[in-house]
């Protein structure tokens, strides 16, 4: 309801509850124009809690009444005003109220000196069943009560979180409950909700519980009379993967998709779909909707496929004809709620207690690091408790307040604030409002600010902590690069460092106080931020001597700062070397990874050296200053590297040898393994060459491995643990000697004691049953992450969080290039997969990559299973075991919940662009339709190829479905005769899309049952239009014939492009190459012999050679000139539709106003 003046029940109401004030009483918040709703508990305790209705209900005895009834599109109780089967009421709850109506309810009756909310439990609605208005409303009162400094977080099981408590009288925000009419089979009834809350306050001295106010709201939804809707039809739903540890937000495609219509979820038993909700659905067009499903949706799963369970979903209006209309597409709900994955840690400041986040249960643990137990922080529920904060609580700091006094932070992904608890009594005491998507948080040294880096806003929100540190102000907010997480403070207070994962780079913010450019940029030496040049000096490893051909860095995950030597620590999997020779087409070792802790002066900003370390995809790391210790998580390997900082911060000949111990976990007893094809592969410890002619051979030294090119380092020892903890979160005690390290795979915290060595293990120590609930998923989470050969890559090397680490890399495709590194999310459904379309499913993905993994460097490519099955079977070093573990756990990655959507799922009209400014995604769904972008990116995933079976040939093993050129660059120009241009062009002819025979050839539609039999004419008069066979295609050249087929590359999908960066095939959108000269190579052979080259296309008959360039492997070579990555475009996706947009290919953007083109870019940040 909008109406500027109160209705005259309202005025009614409250000029007798003034006049039936006593005279001198006090009037409260509940006393004024809109009278509070005491709840129907005792008069002695009712003023705990009191709610505001809008406008009040009628007066019952004095108050407004605790049962309201409203008919559906009634404007002056129903707040939408639209007869649309739900009844919205609007709802506050205030608290400690001072209220004049219930005088015997005061700070006595409570045996304390003022009221405070000391616990709140949500009755009604309890657990969630089968109705999804009752997990909406749940969520919206858990909201209502946050806002009014009482606990937000709402347990599974039903309780609300500890109170934060305050004793001032406040209301919080308004909320909108919905309450459904009955509605079946076309016909209505009135439909009614209750709301049961109990508040407590604090027990009073002598006592162990306080008073109790028990509140109960009936409201009730009338169906509107002669009100008749047209039936609403689903075309798709997306996201297609759906983890329920989270309200998961997805967008519904169809028509007459009004406002209240409603989807009937049904789950497959292994025999036939069984209704298991009903939800709600959120308005935004008539061909669009949002649908949320909420958090803890329930997962029955098969005895096969415990882990996840198909959906199926139904449309109905509840005044329709009540005809159902059936989502036929593939869609999946995973228990994400039994695969927890702890992420990092933090100790108290004595020492005695660590705090461990958990992402998927939205707790943190308490550890007692004397005890060497978890803490059970409610022993009333089955299982060890931990403490209830926010949505995917993924990051933890300690806050040293001094006198034995601190605060655990903990930032919250999914939700809008950080929680902050007191160690002292493992109490939430407050939350802090933030962005979603916030990641990690760093103090100044003096305890005064805060610093919070957000992953989607790609900032950092500063705080003022001088007033109140539970109750910070925010001071400003500082854009750095893309996906900040890490931050490091100097010593003085004055320099902030920032870690950025996409763009891979360290942000240098000014934060001195005394500045007149404080909270901004600080220049470094190599520019904007800290990247590694080709001047660096690598230290050890397979990149030492490649230093000449670094164009960039890979990635900083870890970051902290040592006072005791003065140096920022950075973690990463190494500088991005390439384009370099070496390297031939049809390989797929075009990269060298070795991970490396990258030193770096804060005095000038510039990188010392990178330090080559044993671990494999280094993530956390912590500083033991008392014992100048440097301790890195190795999350690939299974191990802890620790490295003496004395050295590392010394002379070139120290650094080297400061890695002075590798600790190799243990692993939680009755942990169980996967077995590699040991034959082949040797087993875990083993020693075995890697490259040349005695691959994979045992071996004892580099001696017995000739022919490597990996020389002194070929003779490699496999991975001494095999499946291991998944170390990531690591911290030290400040008095130093003692480390814990978070095992994410395992649920385990290991105790690391300096004073032990060389094992420095002291204990391990597992969360209530562990982590093997859904065995055969971690299993593969673990074979993702796990480099089986010290090869330093696993497939996490490059997919960071399953995710995109946003760097170009060397590596090969269809030969040699530089290239953007793609998201495994929801890759389930849009094969095949790469960018040229050679893998036909995930299956395939993972037996041909970890078969590639264990052979670097010598890597051949094999014909992998896909899910029809095994032709060849020739990726022999994948176990059948690795590659269905992996698989399963690959097609159960889903993407983040999209934080620039509405909390309800719908689009935003104010979406916060990269760049700047707003747009309007509703809008831009318009402008997205009017320029027929989803020609080639339709709904629901935004992608040509979705929910189909591709199928591999004998003979024709690799073929692409529907791709398309639209003549953005294939690599970056740097280095070109290093790099394969190559466009590919797959099998000429047409073949079937979808149905039975996909990807099978065709010459008409009939033989594509179930699909279509589709191919494209690349070149001649025709060239675009649809065609079976090559007469259909005239007008060729001899040089370039034309052809039926397909040219160009994979269609991306445009789902969860808000968290990629860069974008295109090359990275070109976001990131280019800085200007300078190419070296100088002369043509080998041809009629251009000897005069300059770049590439081949120089020298006609000759070649312009790669290994002309100076080298390890060609000292005396021609030199390489520095060139490096640039920073070049903060909003990557205006770059594909403008600058990177030739010739319209990627649809007319020319002709938008700037408005439509920022409401067009707010649409696909919005998906």
């Amino acid at each position: 309801m909008t109406a500027a003046c109160p209705s005259i029940r309202t005025l009614m109401l409250s000029l007798s509850l003034a006049l039936a004030l006593p005279a001198g009483a006090l009037a409260g918040l509940c006393d004024g124009p809109t009278p509070c709703v005491p709840g129907k508990g005792s008069t002695k305790t009712d003023c705990l809690i009191e709610w505001q209705i809008t406008p009040p209900p009628p007066d019952a005895g004095g108050f407004p009444s605790g049962t309201i009834e409203c008919t559906d599109g009634d404007p002056v109780c129903d707040a939408d005003g639209t007869a649309d089967g739900e009844c919205s009421f609007s709802i506050a709850a205030c608290v400690n109220n001072v209220d004049s109506r219930l005088p015997a309810c005061d700070a006595s009756a409570f045996g304390i000196g003022s009221l405070a909310v000391d616990v709140a439990e949500l009755k009604r609605p309890g657990r969630i069943k089968k109705d999804g208005f009752d997990a909406l409303n749940r969520r919206l009162l858990a909201e209502a009560l946050r806002s009014a400094d009482v606990p937000s977080v709402v347990k599974r099981e039903g309780t609300i979180a500890p109170a934060p408590g305050t004793s001032t009288e406040q209301c919080g925000s308004a909320v909108t409950i919905r309450v459904p009419v009955k509605a079946r089979k076309g016909q209505t009834a009135k439909g009614r909700k209750v709301i049961k809350v109990l508040a407590i306050a604090p027990p009073p001295p002598g006592k162990t519980r306080g008073k109790k106010d028990s509140d109960r709201l009936k409201f009730t939804c009338l169906p509107a009379s002669g009100t008749s809707v047209a039936d609403p039809s689903i075309d798709g739903i997306g996201p297609s993967i759906i983890p329920n540890a989270t309200d998961f937000p997805t967008l519904i495609e169809g028509s007459n998709l009004a406002r209240g219509t409603r989807a009937v979820v049904a789950e497959w038993n292994g025999s036939k779909f069984v209704d298991v909700m009903t939800l709600p659905t959120a308005y935004n067009a008539p061909d669009v909707a949002s649908l949320v499903f909420p958090e803890n949706f329930p997962v029955k799963g098969t005895p096969d496929r415990a882990e996840k369970a198909d959906l199926q979903v139904r449309l109905f209006h509840p005044y329709g004809s009540g005809a159902e209309s059936t989502l036929d597409q593939p869609l999946t709900v995973v228990d994400d709620l039994s695969f927890l994955n702890p992420n990092s840690a933090a100790v108290t400041p004595d020492g005695v207690k660590l705090y461990i986040p958990t992402q998927q249960s939205d707790e943190v643990w308490v550890y007692n690091t004397i005890a060497q137990v978890f803490v059970d922080q409610d022993p009333k529920l089955p299982g060890i408790q931990g403490i209830a904060v926010g949505d995917n609580p993924f990051h933890v700091e300690t806050l040293d307040l001094g006198g034995g006094n601190a605060r655990i932070w903990v930032t919250n992904r999914f939700s809008d604030y950080i929680t902050i608890i007191d160690p002292a009594t493992d109490r939430v005491v407050s939350n802090v409002p933030t962005l979603r998507m916030n990641q990690e948080i760093e103090f100044d040294h003096a305890g005064t600010r805060a610093f919070v880096t957000n992953q989607n806003r790609n900032d950092v929100q500063v705080f003022d902590l001088t007033a109140d540190p539970d109750h910070p102000t925010e001071i400003t907010r500082v854009t750095v690069g893309m996906s900040p997480r890490g931050m490091a403070i100097n010593a003085s207070d004055t320099k902030l460092y920032v870690a950025n994962i996409q763009t891979a780079d360290i942000s240098v913010v000014d934060i001195d106080t005394s500045s007149p450019s404080i909270y901004t940029l600080l220049s470094t030496p190599t520019g904007q931020a800290i990247q590694p040049r080709a001047t660096d000096d690598i230290i050890g490893g397979f990149a030492d001597g490649w230093e000449a051909f670094i164009v960039g860095a890979r990635a900083p995950r870890g970051i902290a700062y040592s006072a005791a030597v003065d140096r920022v620590f950075v973690t990463s999997v190494g500088p991005n070397i390439g384009p370099r020779p070496g390297v031939s087409p049809g390989s797929i070792n075009g990269t060298i990874m070795h991970p490396v802790v990258t030193v770096i002066d804060p005095s000038t900003d510039s990188i010392v050296r990178h330090i080559a370390i044993e671990g494999t995809d280094p993530e956390g790391i912590a500083v033991d200053d008392a014992n100048r210790l440097l301790y890195v998580a190795a999350q690939g390997s299974g191990q802890v590297c620790v490295l003496d900082m004395n050295l590392a911060a010394g002379s070139a000949a120290q650094a080297a040898a400061s890695e002075i111990a590798v600790i190799d976990l243990p692993l939680p007893a009755g942990t169980p393994t996967l077995s590699p094809p040991v034959a082949k592969t040797g087993n875990y410890g083993e020693k075995r060459c890697s490259g040349g002619p005695n691959t994979r051979q045992p071996c004892m030294t580099a001696a017995d491995c000739p022919g490597s090119p990996l020389g002194a380092l070929a003779c490699r020892q496999n991975n001494p643990i095999g499946l291991h903890n998944g170390p990531r979160g690591i911290v030290t005690d400040p008095a130093g000697g003692r480390g814990w390290v978070v095992g994410q795979f395992t649920n385990a915290v290991i105790t690391l004691d300096a004073s032990l060595p060389p094992t420095f293990v002291a204990n391990v120590s597992v969360f209530d049953q562990g982590a093997f609930t859904e065995r055969r998923r971690r299993l593969g989470q673990i074979d993702f992450f796990t480099d089986l050969r010290n090869s330093n890559v696993s497939c996490a090397t490059c997919h960071i969080d399953d995710g995109q680490d946003g760097l170009i890399h060397e590596a090969d495709v269809v030969g040699p290039r530089l290239r953007r590194v793609l998201s495994v999310r929801n890759t389930r459904d849009v094969p095949p997969l790469l960018q040229d379309q050679l893998v036909p499913d995930l299956r395939a993905f993972a037996d041909l990559v970890v078969h590639l993994e264990r052979d670097i460097p010598d890597s051949k490519t094999c014909i992998p299973c896909t899910n029809l099955g095994c032709l060849f079977d020739s990726c022999s070093l994948t176990s059948d075991l690795d590659m269905d573990s992996n698989t399963t756990y690959l097609e159960d990655v889903a993407f983040f919940p999209n934080p620039n959507l509405e909390p309800d799922g719908r689009l935003s009209t104010a979406v916060e662009l990269p760049d700047g400014g707003t747009g309007d995604a509703l809008a831009g769904k318009a402008v997205f339709d009017s320029l027929n972008c989803a020609n080639c990116h339709p709904g629901p995933l935004y992608t040509i190829d979705q929910f189909q079976q591709t199928q591999i040939n004998p003979g024709d093993l690799i073929r692409g479905i529907r791709m398309r050129d639209v003549g953005t660059p294939v690599h970056q120009s740097v280095r070109d005769m290093c790099q394969d241009d190559t466009r590919p062009v797959p099998k000429q002819g047409a073949f079937c899309v979808g149905g039975t025979n996909a990807g099978l050839s065709c010459t008409d539609h009939a033989q594509c049952p179930g699909g279509a039999c589709e191919g494209v004419c690349v070149g001649g008069t025709n060239d675009g239009s649809p065609c079976f066979t090559d007469a259909e295609c005239p007008g060729g050249s001899q040089t370039n014939p034309a052809k039926c087929g397909h040219a160009g590359f994979g269609v991306p999908i445009l789902r969860g492009i808000w968290d990629s960066f860069p974008l295109l095939m090359s990275g070109a959108a976001g990131l280019s190459i800085s200007p300078g000269a190419e070296p100088a190579v002369t043509c080998t052979g041809g009629s251009n012999a000897g005069n300059p080259c770049t590439d081949d296309a120089d020298c006609p008959g000759g070649s312009c050679l790669c290994t002309d360039l100076a080298s390890p492997a060609n000292p005396g070579g021609v030199p390489v000139p520095e060139r490096h990555e640039v920073f070049s475009e903060r909003n990557a996706i205006r770059s594909v539709l403008t600058t990177n947009n030739p010739g319209g290919l990627h649809g007319d953007t020319a002709s938008l106003t700037q408005q439509q083109l920022d409401d067009l870019i707010a649409f696909l940040l919005s998906l």
